[in-house]
């Protein structure tokens, strides 16, 4: 009776969740004796492992996760607390945000100049590539002008 209790308090997180394709996923999960308990305690590869083996429906899998990070007494709601990196201010004076803005112009403007080269490579690429075609008509024209020349002889 223990397992069937089991079995319900994991469909009905999942159900309150709203998780996608909850039926198959609590089955799955349930066959190999996963409980509530256990989800809590996993981390979120060890999630993404044990779906993949039970074959979990992908977005299943993903929105278990996503579940799971925002649950607060999971495993992966303390990880992504623990990963979580806090950027500390930085105030800059009147000098400083100039340079920072003047670098930040000089950086867009080298981003449209490559832009503008990588346009003018692919172009010289085409006009390359049309003058090799030109070249061996033109050769293969010139061969069999000599080649009728040299059968008149």
């Amino acid at each position: 009776m223990q397992d069937n209790t089991d079995e319900k308090a994991l469909y009905q997180f999942l159900n309150e969740n709203r998780l996608k394709v909850i039926q198959d996923t609590s089955i799955k999960l349930s066959s190999v004796g996963v409980t509530l308990k256990d989800l809590m305690d996993y981390r979120e590869d060890e999630i993404k492992k044990l779906c993949e083996k039970l074959e979990v429906n992908l977005l299943s899998a993903i929105d278990l996760c996503k579940i799971l990070r925002h649950t607060p007494n999971s495993r992966c709601y303390v990880d992504t607390i623990n990963k979580i990196v806090v950027v500390p201010a930085v105030i800059l004076n009147n000098e400083d945000q100039e340079r920072l803005e003047k670098i930040f112009e000089e950086n867009k403007g080298l981003s449209k100049k490559k832009e503008r080269l990588e346009k003018e490579m692919e172009l010289i690429k085409k006009k390359v590539e049309q003058e090799k075609i030109k070249l061996e008509k033109s050769f293969d024209e010139m061969v069999s002008k000599m080649l009728q020349h040299k059968k008149k002889f």
